[in-house]
């Protein structure tokens, strides 16, 4: 991803992002809770967390949550995550790169919230946003 970023964000090897996928309204022979699965955008829904190299390949995803999940809570339950931890994270110069839904740490960047930034802020941000590029249209290609 060093050349995706003009060499400002080497070492970057996963965009994760989540996505709802929409799936009728589950029985209630099925699940405990139907109303688990309700999603804000489309009735009902599994929440796909999943993270894309560069070339929009999946490397890695997940659809264990509910319509109601958001995706912070998935990334927190995935195995990945777990592992991760359990490996007290990536190697120094490598990290990952999400949306504002996620949680800005050392090696998992997200934007700076709000308006108005500083000029570096609003650099970083954008920088980043052009990385989380290649998972969008991934997502794309897994709903069509």
């Amino acid at each position: 991803m060093q050349q995706h970023s003009g060499g400002l964000l080497d070492g970057c090897v996963l965009a994760l992002d989540g996505v709802g996928v929409p799936i009728r309204c589950p029985y209630k022979k099925d699940v405990e809770r139907q109303k688990d699965y309700r999603f804000c955008k489309v009735g009902f829904a599994i929440i796909v967390l999943a993270g894309t190299d560069v070339d929009s390949q999946f490397i890695c995803a997940t659809a264990q949550h509910r319509g109601s999940n958001n995706d912070i809570k998935a990334w927190e339950d995935s195995d990945l995550c777990h592992y991760l931890e359990a490996e007290k994270g990536l190697p120094e110069k490598y990290f990952f790169v999400g949306d504002e839904a996620f949680t800005n740490t050392i090696q998992f960047l997200s934007p700076w919230p709000g308006c108005g930034l500083d000029h570096n802020r609003d650099a970083f941000n954008y920088w980043l946003s052009h990385l989380r590029q290649c998972v969008e249209p991934a997502f794309g290609m897994l709903i069509q």
